[in-house]
């Protein structure tokens, strides 16, 4: 499966692409939403990993753009975040995001998550 990891921090993406890595996933890292709009003109991915808070474009924003697409609308969508206020998370999901979920959450855990959205 390819998966598609945005992040504006790029430690915390390469951290988490490796994490995936190790689950068996193929990733595709961006270093923030725009760049990841660009990447999903070329590539085909199975799901989004997205941080939430991130210039330009956050991960909420994103979604709701992604939603937007008919190629997309069915794309499962993971928001992480580790500061998230309820009012945000809430947020997020009306915006189109298929899960909000805290960056602290285990790789297996989310690996499973997504193998089941696809």
């Amino acid at each position: 499966m390819n998966i598609l990891v945005v992040d504006d921090d790029e430690a915390a993406c390469e951290w988490m692409s490796l994490r995936l890595e190790h689950q068996g996933f193929n990733v595709l890292p961006a270093a923030d939403a725009l760049w990841a709009l660009a990447m999903l003109e070329h590539e085909a991915v199975d799901a989004v990993v997205t941080d939430l808070r991130m210039p330009h474009l956050d991960g909420g924003e994103l979604s709701a753009l992604l939603r937007t697409d008919a190629r997309f609308r069915d794309l499962p969508i993971f928001v992480l975040s580790a500061f998230a206020t309820d009012a945000e998370s809430e947020q997020v999901l009306r915006q189109g995001a298929s899960m909000m979920l805290s960056k602290e959450v285990p790789v297996e855990q989310l690996a499973t998550l997504m193998r089941f959205a696809v």
